[in-house]
């Protein structure tokens, strides 16, 4: 696994000994992710959003726009927690280009529903 962000962080050894990366780039951005995981040698990269509204925002309009975005898969948890004042779902909304997405299959995964489609 591997994480990256834009501000330098504290690795815990015990992170470090299970594996876990940490990559501090000066902004989050779609391109330098990829760039990185082709230099490693990986093939596909798995992107597990969690950062404020307008990273993501930037992210998905730089994917889409890239056509670097293959597949979609979303979570849908039994619970809500939005600490900010812009809901994720905005930044969904915000998207400049309509994608249709192509076998759209949910499933159950615990308490959460999970949305999987390709592009």
């Amino acid at each position: 696994m591997i994480i990256f962000t834009d501000k330098e962080t504290t690795v815990e050894p015990v992170t470090a000994q299970k594996g876990i990366e940490t990559v501090v780039l000066d902004g989050i951005c779609l391109n330098e992710i990829l760039e990185y995981g082709k230099r490693r040698g990986l093939c596909s990269i798995l992107l597990d959003l969690r950062g404020g509204f307008d990273e993501l925002q930037g992210l998905l309009n730089d994917g889409i726009e890239q056509n670097m975005l293959q597949k979609v898969m979303v979570e849908v948890l039994p619970l809500w927690d939005e600490n900010s004042t812009k809901s994720s779902f905005v930044a969904l909304k915000s998207v400049q280009k309509r994608l249709k997405v192509n076998n759209l299959q949910p499933r159950i995964s615990h308490q959460s529903i999970i949305l999987e489609g390709y592009l």
